[in-house]
């Protein structure tokens, strides 16, 4: 992964752990919470993926819209 990749998908885990700051839910919540729109990821699963930076667009999206949130500004 080139520096810019690493640095998008550093950002995009970041929001990840920001909307779940500011929504009050944790890793298990948000793993239910995606399956109501098909995803099956569990809540361990998500937590490695957040914290190794592997947040792909398509799951962010999943994550914005099953949580009501908007992307913050910084």
């Amino acid at each position: 992964m080139s520096q810019v990749d690493t640095t998008w998908a550093d950002m995009a885990a970041r929001v990840v752990r920001v909307i779940l700051a500011r929504k009050g839910m944790g890793y298990a919540e948000l793993a239910t919470a995606l399956q109501s729109v098909g995803d099956i990821e569990n809540e361990r699963s998500l937590a490695l993926r957040v914290t190794r930076g592997r947040v792909k667009l398509s799951m962010l999206l999943q994550i914005l819209q099953v949580t009501h949130s908007t992307v913050p500004l910084t």
